[in-house]
């Protein structure tokens, strides 16, 4: 039965992507998605689950939804070489992201199928915050908000927590900062700049830890902008795109070709 599923999920996403695939070869530069062109046309992946569950004919369960996400994957990584090889570099990266929310859909099956292990559970909630915050390191947009929403929330804490700041210019008393000032010392504290004109309360060990703990997120917000800026320079890091390409249209065209046997 395994085989079977595996066979239904391979013919199910290839009949999915075979079309966008035709759609990409005959105008490369100008290609979209599907439900990017049209509101109302249905995604790649809705569409494999769609032709999956009629394929399989009968009620689907965690574990088949793990191997057809698995599958949906492959048909974007696919299409995502396909685009890069085409130039298109937008659109490929969007295919490298829902690649990845596949694979985070793939783990939430795995660890609703069995429940009894800690690492699918831990995987998958690794993948779903990579997802939320990054866009699994292709929406640079959402690690520029999450950096915004970092910068808030401390200046908030600074802001309304007693006594959390002092300015060593002026004593070593606790002052009653404006807000501005606090999103100032936000600001200084993210960036790891730490002008000296603002501190948190030595006598207050909480402070300090607050603080510090900005300052490391802050790096590593850095350290994750800039990782995304050098794979976006990295347009194929994977060798041997062809063989790929190729190995993947065999799989799916024979996967069509047994069940149509079967039938």
């Amino acid at each position: 039965m395994a085989n079977n599923v595996q066979t239904v999920a391979v013919a199910a996403v290839w009949q999915a992507v075979e079309s966008e695939h035709r759609r990409i070869v005959s105008d490369p530069r100008s290609y979209i998605l599907p439900d990017q062109r049209r509101p109302s046309e249905p995604s790649i992946d809705s569409s494999a689950t769609q032709k999956f569950n009629q394929l399989l004919d009968r009620q689907s369960t965690h574990a088949d939804h793990a191997v057809l996400y698995t599958e949906i994957e492959r048909g974007y990584r696919y299409l995502a070489f396909t685009l890069a090889d085409h130039a298109n570099h937008r659109v490929a990266f969007e295919c490298g992201y829902r690649l990845n929310c596949a694979r985070t859909k793939c783990l939430k099956a795995r660890w609703l199928e069995s429940r009894t292990s800690f690492r699918p559970l831990k995987r998958w909630v690794v993948n779903q915050l990579s997802q939320w915050i990054t866009g699994h390191m292709d929406k640079p947009l959402r690690i520029l908000l999450t950096a915004i929403a970092v910068w808030l929330i401390y200046a908030n804490l600074f802001f309304w927590i007693p006594e959390f700041l002092i300015s060593p210019v002026h004593g070593s008393e606790p002052i009653t900062p404006t807000f501005i000032s606090a999103l100032y010392f936000s600001t200084v504290t993210i960036t790891t700049l730490g002008y000296g004109d603002l501190a948190p309360n030595p006598n207050i060990p909480a402070c300090r830890i607050i603080a510090a703990s900005e300052a490391v997120l802050g790096y590593v917000i850095l350290g994750v902008a800039v990782a995304m800026l050098l794979r976006r320079l990295t347009i194929h890091p994977y060798s041997a795109v062809s063989q790929v390409l190729s190995s993947y249209e065999d799989a799916g065209r024979n996967a069509l070709q047994s069940l149509t046997e079967t039938e």
